[in-house]
């Protein structure tokens, strides 16, 4: 019995081995493709990473910087009488520069990784300020309010692209002594308003929702309105102006609109 017992074991143990060694033959090629895999996702993170370094440097840098300058040459032409040619013409080449300015910040944006994390947004708007302030009699701060919670990157963009529009045109339209930036985290939404203490709005700019012809007022509301926000513009002359934007939860918060898209 002994004898029958191993002759019917060899035949069962031999070809266990064998099925084990063409399983491993088989999941070579598989962990071979995993490796490759996985080391092509960390080179494109890494390349992600990168791309998303250069376009933070370059807007921190070289698009503040550009913006700033824009700002000096526009108080520096309202100086002139407005008959004065050089002042249609440093006008029309500042129309021509914020042209060049948004296209760069575009591309800026193309290039930035989607999932990366951008600046606290406070944060971001007080060095924004800090650069437009400079050399000039305008003071600005920026301030956040309640616990901080991560934004959609996109949402991020856009609403640092309201934010910005608001402050340059506080910046070149309002005479004002102080601009601030207030930023407020919410569980209900997210606020973001910016306020000054200038000459506010004259009624018909503000009824045609266009300040000098550029982005202005009308871009602001497009944008909100993409973001299912609220924009709202309170102005009075010589009692300065407020531009709040209100943001629903699930659509800045990162945690909130991940759930809302997966529930969809």
């Amino acid at each position: 019995m002994e004898i029958v017992s191993a002759s019917l074991t060899r035949p069962a143990f031999k070809a266990l081995a064998a099925f084990i060694v063409i399983a491993i033959v088989g999941a070579l090629p598989w962990l071979r493709v995993r490796r490759m895999s996985a080391r092509l996702r960390e080179l494109h993170a890494a390349r992600l990473d990168e791309r998303d370094r250069i376009a933070r440097d370059l807007h921190d840098t070289l698009l503040q910087s550009t913006e700033g300058l824009i700002l000096k040459v526009y108080i520096a032409a309202q100086q002139l009488p407005p008959a004065d040619p050089v002042r249609a013409f440093l006008m029309r080449s500042l129309d021509q520069a914020e042209e060049l300015a948004i296209e760069g910040r575009q591309k800026l944006l193309g290039l930035r990784n989607p999932l990366s994390q951008r600046l606290e947004l406070s944060q971001a708007l007080a060095a924004l300020g800090l650069g437009l302030s400079a050399n000039t009699t305008t003071s600005f701060s920026a301030v956040k309010e309640g616990r901080v919670r991560p934004l959609a990157p996109p949402v991020w963009d856009e609403i640092f692209g309201i934010a910005r529009e608001a402050i340059v045109n506080a910046f070149r339209h309002s005479q004002a002594n102080h601009i601030e930036a207030i930023v407020t985290y919410r569980s209900a939404g997210f606020t973001v308003q910016v306020r000054d203490d200038g000459c506010g709005i004259p009624q018909h700019r503000s009824a045609d929702a266009s300040l000098d012809g550029r982005l202005g007022l009308r871009g602001m509301r497009e944008r909100a309105e993409q973001l299912r926000a609220n924009l709202e513009i309170e102005t009075a002359e010589d009692q300065g102006t407020t531009i709040t934007l209100v943001v629903p939860s699930h659509v800045v918060y990162r945690k909130r609109l991940i759930a809302a898209l997966e529930a969809s």
